[in-house]
């Protein structure tokens, strides 16, 4: 992913907010379903080594969710930038230094990319560097970039879905900032 796309997500992020990008959530599932249906011949390789990044990703979601309700969304745009840039300079210098316990840090990883996907709508700069740094060859990367994102984006319409519904019935809403 080039870096000017990654700064462009996060500048429409800036301008309307996570409020605005709620109805992207359910696209994104439906593209990224496509992206993992075209890569499926290779998911066989790389699931194993995708999952504990997917597995992080269900309690990072769900904090991020309740983030986006306590947090003014000033100050959201401000740590998605802090937290962006240098992930977005680093893969523009191209610098890659592999992971040797990929699981450990799988978990955490997956974790801190479903905080900042379920709060900006955000995850491919982590991802691409992460992945990129684990020398997947083409194929193999679209593919757990597919299911990593399938994954992220599903869980999130999920999480804000069950927000929205707490929120009817009168209860805090977590899923709108």
């Amino acid at each position: 992913m080039p870096a000017s796309r990654s700064v462009r997500g996060t500048h429409e992020f800036a301008r309307y907010g996570a409020e605005r990008l709620t109805a992207l959530v359910p696209i994104e599932v439906v593209l990224n379903a496509y992206v993992l249906w075209n890569n499926r011949d290779t998911l066989a390789q790389v699931w194993r080594r995708v999952l504990p990044i997917v597995v992080g990703l269900a309690p990072g979601v769900a904090v991020g969710t309740a983030i986006v309700s306590q947090v003014n969304p000033g100050w959201l745009r401000f740590g998605t930038f802090v937290a962006l840039l240098p992930l977005i300079l680093v893969q523009a210098a191209g610098y890659r230094r592999p992971i040797r316990s990929e699981r450990a840090v799988g978990a955490v990883f997956g974790s801190a990319v479903g905080v900042l996907y379920s709060v900006t709508t955000i995850s491919g700069p982590p991802l691409a560097v992460m992945l990129n740094n684990q020398g997947y060859p083409k194929r193999d990367f679209r593919a757990a970039l597919g299911a990593v994102r399938l994954a992220e984006s599903t869980m999130t319409a999920v999480a804000w879905a069950s927000s929205r519904r707490r929120t009817s019935r009168g209860q805090r809403c977590t899923a709108s900032a």
